[in-house]
């Protein structure tokens, strides 16, 4: 299998809004991780 990802490295003047817009996650994409376990 290969596997691939990446590092992003977020502003230090930006890390609060990085936040605010990740955090929580949607209801519908938890509900997702509950169904297939992965939370």
């Amino acid at each position: 299998m290969i596997r691939k990802a990446f590092v992003m490295q977020v502003n230090p003047d930006a890390h609060e809004e990085y936040q605010r817009r990740h955090n929580p996650i949607w209801p519908e994409l938890e509900a997702v991780l509950e169904i297939s376990r992965c939370a």
